[in-house]
């Protein structure tokens, strides 16, 4: 047995000691822990431990160059080199070693190689996962260095990690002089204007800031980042260029006119099939009344045509009257309103000579003007009632008679009427008589105000403003901002308020460009009455710094619009500033989460 084993056989051992002695040295070999294998000069497995035998497969006598030829190509070096080498990974199904091999030799010779396998499945795997880990590395500098938007990222107490280009660029500093240090000693420093990560870190949340730097206006946000125990770990700062952002919108909004001039061409198109080029109709109520009057125009009915001040009733009675079978025919036109009550009736019917103070010769009236025509009164209910009682007489039998006359005449005449007030309302009050409003209320035409019909205000708009432009050789355009507002006008005077405003615009601005403070006063500040003033508070005291009461007052209307308008590009529009300034005030609040 090996425990029996003398000194002495270890030195001039026996037949049987020396057996024991080879049970003892394979012994050895197994406990070592690690794959060992002997080959000789031929690449023939002389020797094989238990982990070689078991894992691998491999016993002696085997052919190294069959079973692990590569093995076997490095161990063919070390027999002419003669030096120990290592081979990275020798794989056998799952398992994965590293080997080392060594020459064996007896004396000056060379007579084999001992290889020592020791497994590296995990170590491998780590080797994997660091590579893949790297790659990802790299691929995150990338995206950080490649970002349009400055990105600074600190360790919990402020020292800086990292900072991509954009960063170093537009804070006008170098990596190398601030990456390892405390960005509040930088700022102390001067290499910072402002720090808001030592805000962050405080408050354990997000933070914003609005800085200038040389001419370019710069938002700085920094957010902390924490780990899956709600510990701080990181913050991220990020500088975002709202310079540029400018830039942009300038851009689209040049993009936005084009379009809406291609827009204005399709719709000047639109008009000319309706044969009018002075009404805009691209909102279906709009496209409704204009199908209707062409109907009608086609008809010798009388049209009463209703609509608030400024809609254009008198170019849906010209269009009538171009489109009908008398339009080769006188078209008279009398705004009630205009007249004297003592003139009306001689201007409608006519006098004879003598016939009151001043009537030095006979005159006709705009009935006999009209004869085979169209006689359109505007304003029809500013008529005096006696005016009413012998229009009523006139469209019952077609006769009418000069004052101071005798003798009736007749003619044929198609009446048409407008007005902005409710006939029906004076009818009740006893102001307008109620057979002569069914006479001209045959077939009522109603022209809808200009905030009914949205989509026509920008067609309009380009209308009038090319008009005015040519009619004075002058070329101008509206801004992205100036339309916004312009549309979210309620224009209570209609289509001529609108006009009113256009030939303004171009006469009076300098530029060619129409911007948001070219517009008069009541078109910028017209949505800010929606806006409840009794809602709205400073919450000044005594104490508190003119700006500090201008800041809460600010913050309030800003809250309050919230409420009001969907998006910032309304909000914008209806207080009559920048879009990017309403942007950059919700920020300064803190109000850009709600």
């Amino acid at each position: 047995m090996v425990n029996e084993l003398k000194p002495s056989d270890f030195q001039n051992p026996s037949p049987g000691a020396q057996q024991h002695l080879n049970v003892f040295h394979k012994a050895q070999l197994d406990a070592i822990g690690e794959g060992i294998l002997s080959i000789n000069n031929s690449g023939i497995v002389v020797l094989a431990d238990k982990i070689i035998r078991e894992a691998l497969g491999i016993f002696p006598g085997d052919d190294l160059a069959e079973v692990l030829p590569k093995l076997y190509s490095e161990a063919k070096l070390t027999f002419k080199d003669l030096r120990r080498r290592f081979v990275a990974s020798v794989r056998k199904g799952d398992l994965a070693f590293l080997v080392m091999i060594s020459p064996i030799q007896l004396g000056v010779d060379t007579v084999g190689a001992i290889c020592v396998f020791v497994e590296n499945s995990d170590l491998e795997k780590m080797t994997r996962q660091m590579r893949s880990y790297q790659e990802l590395n790299k691929e995150l500098v990338a995206l950080i260095n490649s970002s349009h938007e400055g990105l600074c990222i600190t360790d919990a107490k402020g020292k800086i990690l990292r900072l991509n280009p954009t960063a170093e660029r537009l804070n006008d500093i170098r990596s190398e002089d601030v990456i390892g240090k405390n960005i509040q000693q930088l700022v102390k420093n001067g290499l910072f204007e402002d720090s808001v990560t030592a805000k962050a870190i405080e408050k354990r949340e997000i933070v914003n800031l609005l800085r200038t730097k040389n001419g370019r206006k710069i938002i700085i946000t920094a957010t902390p980042v924490f780990d899956d125990d709600i510990e701080l770990i990181r913050v991220v700062v990020s500088y975002r260029d709202v310079t540029e952002i400018d830039r942009l919108q300038s851009e689209l909004e040049k993009k936005e006119a084009l379009k809406d001039q291609f827009q204005h061409h399709i719709t000047e198109i639109q008009q000319e099939e309706v044969l009018s080029d002075s009404i805009v109709a691209k909102s279906q109520c709009m496209v409704n009344v204009l199908k209707q009057t062409i109907k009608l125009s086609k008809v010798d009915s009388s049209v009463l045509i209703l609509g608030e001040s400024g809609v254009g009733k008198g170019l849906f009675a010209d269009l009538i009257q171009q489109n009908s079978a008398r339009s080769q025919k006188p078209m008279i036109k009398i705004n009630c309103g205009a007249i004297p009550e003592s003139l009306i009736e001689a201007e409608l019917f006519g006098h004879e000579k003598g016939a009151f103070t001043g009537a030095d010769s006979a005159k006709p009236g705009y009935l006999e003007m009209a004869d085979g025509g169209i006689l359109f009164l505007d304003e029809i209910a500013e008529l005096p009632l006696s005016s009413q009682v012998k229009l009523l007489r006139f469209l019952e039998d077609g006769h009418s008679t000069r004052i101071g006359g005798t003798k009736s005449s007749k003619f044929n005449i198609r009446i048409l009427a407008a007005t902005h007030r409710n006939l029906e309302e004076m009818v009740e009050q006893g102001k307008f008589r109620l057979d002569l409003f069914y006479r001209l209320n045959v077939i009522p035409l109603r022209v809808p105000p200009l905030r009914d019909r949205k989509e026509c205000i920008l067609p309009l708009l380009y209308n009038f403003i090319n008009h005015f432009g040519k009619k004075d050789g002058i070329n101008k355009r509206l801004s992205r901002t100036a339309i916004d507002a312009l549309l979210s006008y309620s224009y209570p005077g209609n289509v001529r308020e609108l006009m009113n405003i256009c030939e303004r615009l171009v006469v009076m601005t300098e530029s060619e460009t129409i911007d948001l403070n070219d517009l008069p006063f009541k078109v910028v500040n017209n949505n800010i009455a929606e806006i409840n003033e009794t809602s709205i508070t400073g919450n000044w005291s005594r104490g508190m710094t003119l700006q500090h009461a201008l800041d809460n007052m600010e913050k309030a209307i800003l809250t309050k619009s919230l409420t009001l308008f969907d998006n910032q590009k309304n909000i914008a529009s209806s207080l009559g500033v920048n879009p990017s300034t309403i942007s950059r005030k919700l920020i300064k609040y803190n109000l850009d989460k709600i």
